[in-house]
């Protein structure tokens, strides 16, 4: 009876310590690898530069499929709203799984309009890093703390861009950029799998194409659509910047970045070092007197990129942008150095009641 009272004994000692094993940074026990979440796949296109999804799915690290990509329609901004840009979903795969494992792997084939080609691209995605965030969802304050949406990531977004360039993000009312990745050009894939019209041949049905996409968001001829310069690389790339809030108490910030990110930052977070892609838009929410306000501040890409790529490559400092709010013209300056300040003058600001 004592033999295998301690025998039963050991067991659960054994029992215990196996499930207690993640806390002491060893691996998750398999069965709780696939922790499932709920959430939808959505792709986006620059607007000037639409493409058209020939096909694609989502995989798991078995190679087992887990769900489709939006697939046999065109994608670009216009398909979601123009204003919102690169990154904001656009056509949505409406699947009847409720909750499904986060994948390992993307497959997906596409053609681009403006480069008359097709592209495929096969994509190791970093799992463990997605299912982090999902679990710890966006950045809350008390006030959106378990409020939908704003207490959950709900999608998986696919961004093409030109040359191959896909961006993967994962949104709900954030947006978080997880990774980018290089498809390769590929001759094999048949025209008919973008058109099947014999009677309408290639060349003037990419023309068609691009007029109707440019003509309906004013956006002029396509033939005169000034040539790609790898802005979307250039948007990928991340710098160690911060903002600097003057002339108000700060309650907390909106970011949206040109490689399209959305986060917010609290107070708290503005004395943490940053890295990161740089702003496209900034609203800073504050309290003034007895009201609230807030700025909305939208920023040039290449007036910012031009200053902070000519700032020596061996300095380790960090890049404020000293923003000075309660102005409905809000003068904003770029430190790349101390006592080193450029004023931007190509932004555009508004002070608006919050």
């Amino acid at each position: 009876m004592k033999i295998r009272s301690s025998f039963n004994k050991l067991c659960l000692v054994c029992f215990s310590l196996f499930f207690s094993i993640p806390a002491f940074g060893f691996k998750i026990p398999f069965w709780n690898r696939d922790e499932k979440f709920k959430w939808l796949v959505m792709e986006n296109a620059p607007i000037e530069f639409p493409v058209y999804v020939v096909n694609g799915a989502f995989f798991d690290a078995d190679g087992e499929f887990v769900v489709g990509v939006p697939r046999e329609r065109d994608v670009s901004n216009a398909t979601a709203a123009a204003s919102y840009g690169w990154g904001t979903p656009g056509s949505i795969y409406i699947d009847n799984k409720g909750k499904k494992v986060i994948p390992s792997r993307l497959q997906v084939e596409w053609f681009s309009f403006r480069e008359d080609s097709f592209f495929r691209a096969k994509i190791e995605m970093p799992k463990e890093k997605i299912v982090e965030l999902f679990k710890r969802g966006p950045n809350k304050s008390k006030t959106h703390l378990n409020v939908a949406p704003y207490d959950v990531f709900s999608q998986i977004i696919i961004g093409f861009a030109p040359k191959g360039l896909v961006n993967i993000w994962i949104g709900g009312w954030e947006k978080r950029f997880i990774m980018s990745s290089q498809g390769k050009k590929v001759d094999d894939i048949p025209w008919t799998k973008v058109l099947k019209n014999p009677d309408i041949n290639r060349k003037q049905y990419i023309e068609q194409k691009l007029n109707d996409i440019f003509s309906s968001y004013n956006l002029g001829k396509p033939e005169s659509a000034k040539p790609y310069e790898d802005e979307y690389e250039k948007y990928n790339q991340t710098f160690n910047w911060k903002p600097v809030v003057e002339g108000a108490q700060v309650d907390w910030l909106v970011i949206e970045t040109f490689n399209g990110e959305k986060y917010r930052l609290f107070p708290q977070e503005l004395k943490i070092k940053t890295t990161g892609t740089l702003p496209k838009s900034i609203e800073v929410h504050f309290t003034l007197g007895n009201e609230k306000l807030f700025n909305r501040i939208h920023l040039d890409f290449f007036e910012i990129y031009n200053l902070l790529k000519t700032k020596s490559k061996t300095s380790n400092t960090d890049d404020f942008l000293i923003i000075s709010v309660g102005k409905a013209k809000t003068p904003v300056k770029l430190q790349t150095a101390p006592g080193k300040e450029t004023v931007l003058t190509r932004i555009e600001s508004k002070l608006l009641r919050d």
